[in-house]
């Protein structure tokens, strides 16, 4: 009878010690560390197989939850504490952070929007017969290239100029923009119709950034129908950006979980009927980055870098109807918050 009673009670703890070890692998694979006994981490025959996530969940989920993948994709890498801008930063693959050469993105076929101060307008002659019109249908709209060695180096930039006009029925006649420091105006031409457009005649600069901001704001006075009206250009901080090149999605996904970023998303309406793999690269090329591998034609990944090193990524991804992009959601990341604002504020004036 008392080996009876031994041998229930070993049959206890037997159940008890097996009982345990689904528990103590799961706590193992989550990466809690120091859970295990002496014994070690268990077989591969008595560990739990994770399920794999699917293709596509890294891409749509790596910038709105991180945290649920960090343990799965680099548990081991220490959390950097950089103190200011790019120190401290950890890459994953250091091969892939060399820029590749800005002329595959040096031109930017995307406007933006200038910003007309209508509440200053005031009429200076009556050439154009000198009748006030809604400021509201008149549309300032500029385009900027990086500037070659040359012309102004680097961290300067041309531009390009447009005004439309989408008043119902009046023509604007003696079209000019006149910029702080210039001392003769720029001609856009002598008349554009309603619902018409009219450019500068080539570009105008460079204009060269300063140390000081990522981006680099220009004033002056938009001249029209004997009307003068403040202006505002912003050129935008994307001009600092090179693509970096061969990074992978999972480089990409280690990145984010070793470093603090700062974060900042926007919505950009498409309003011209761009199809959707149009809409996701012209993105992509405004913001000189190179697109990571794994994405498809509705979003994407992409990266890139200042010259200083301070890495910038982004995450895009296109809504669409029957193949033509409705809308365009920007997630942006980077190791420099500063920066970081310009460039949202940036995709917030883009025209799509």
């Amino acid at each position: 009878e008392r080996k009876k009673k031994e041998k229930k009670k070993n049959g206890k703890k037997e159940e008890i010690e097996t009982a345990s070890i689904p528990s103590t692998a799961t706590g193992d694979l989550l990466d809690f560390g120091g859970i295990l006994s002496d014994g070690g981490a268990p077989t591969s025959s008595a560990a739990p197989t994770a399920t794999p996530a699917p293709a596509a969940h890294p891409i749509n989920s790596a910038f709105d939850d991180l945290l649920g993948l960090t343990a799965e994709l680099a548990p081991t890498l220490p959390l950097a504490q950089p103190e200011e801008g790019i120190q401290g930063f950890t890459p994953i693959e250091s091969p892939a952070t060399k820029p590749l050469s800005s002329k595959k993105v040096g031109k930017s076929r995307v406007w933006q929007r200038g910003t007309i101060k209508a509440s200053h307008a005031k009429q200076v002659s009556v050439s154009g017969g000198g009748r006030s019109f809604d400021w509201g249908n008149v549309s300032l709209e500029y385009r900027t290239q990086h500037a070659k060695a040359k012309g102004g180096g680097v961290g300067s930039a041309l531009v390009i100029l447009r005004v439309v006009n989408n008043t119902p029925d009046t023509a604007l006649q003696n079209i000019s923009v006149l910029l702080n420091g210039m001392d003769d105006p720029i001609s856009l031409g002598d008349r554009v119709n309603a619902g018409s457009a009219v450019e500068s005649n080539g570009k105008i600069g460079p204009f060269s950034y300063s140390a000081s901001s990522p981006s680099l704001e220009i004033k002056g006075s938009l001249l029209l129908s004997g009307w003068s009206v403040p202006i505002k250009l912003t050129l935008p901080a994307t001009m600092r950006l090179n693509p970096v090149a061969g990074l992978s999605l999972d480089a990409v996904m280690g990145e984010l979980s070793a470093n603090r970023w700062e974060s900042h998303s926007a919505k950009v309406e498409v309003t011209s009927g761009l199809e959707t793999a149009k809409a996701k690269s012209v993105l992509g090329s405004f913001l000189r980055a190179e697109e990571v591998d794994g994405g498809s034609s509705a979003h994407g990944t992409f990266a890139s870098q200042t010259n200083a090193g301070t890495q910038v990524r982004v995450l895009i991804k296109v809504k669409e109807s029957a193949g033509v992009a409705n809308t365009v959601k920007v997630d942006i990341k980077c190791t420099d918050g500063q920066l970081c604002k310009s460039l949202i504020s940036d995709v917030k004036k883009i025209i799509l």
